[in-house]
């Protein structure tokens, strides 16, 4: 999960994560709109970026005040909260750095781990398939009856599946 790095400006709380620096969980417009629809939290969140005081609950004064922040400021954010969001992007990327290096860290663990598990588990079809070997061999025994009597039931159990499918034998006519 992407670290968030907390700082407060200008008594306004701002966070910077993946999404960026947000104010009131809010980024930064540059050309911030007017529209009745936006709430109180958004005027409040870019008259914080500008370095306006945002005290106000009245959405018409809010608007007013950032009319007047924008005309003063152009699309750009004040000088403090930049400085500010530049050094929580330094940090918030050393974080994300340092939280990859753990991360390959432990997954290089776990790659060994499953290293480990993969020849452990070559190990044990070994055994198993040096099993059926020794098992088969075995029955040759047996089946040499089989093949003394019935020939052909010998050579379809030798090369075939129970399904009547090659083996993967060399080829044979019957």
């Amino acid at each position: 999960m992407a670290p968030v790095i907390k700082a407060t400006i200008r008594d306004t709380p701002f966070t910077y994560s993946t999404p960026g620096l947000l104010a009131y969980s809010l980024s930064f417009a540059p050309n911030p709109s007017y529209s009745d629809a936006l709430s109180v939290t958004y005027f409040k969140a870019q008259l914080a970026f500008r370095g306006f005081s945002q005290r106000d609950r009245d959405i018409e004064a809010l608007k007013s005040r950032l009319s007047f922040a924008v005309a003063d400021m152009g699309t750009r954010m004040n000088p403090e909260v930049a400085r500010k969001g530049k050094q929580m992007k330094a940090e918030f990327t050393r974080r994300v750095r340092e939280e990859e290096r753990e991360e390959q860290e432990r997954a290089g663990e776990t790659e060994e781990e499953r290293e480990r598990d993969a020849q452990s588990e070559e190990g044990d079809a070994d055994i198993a398939r040096k099993g059926r070997l020794e098992h088969k061999w075995a029955n040759r025994v047996i089946d040499e009856d089989l093949a003394q009597e019935e020939p052909r039931e010998f050579l379809r159990h030798l090369f075939f599946d129970k399904r009547g499918r090659n083996k993967g034998g060399p080829p044979v006519v019957l």
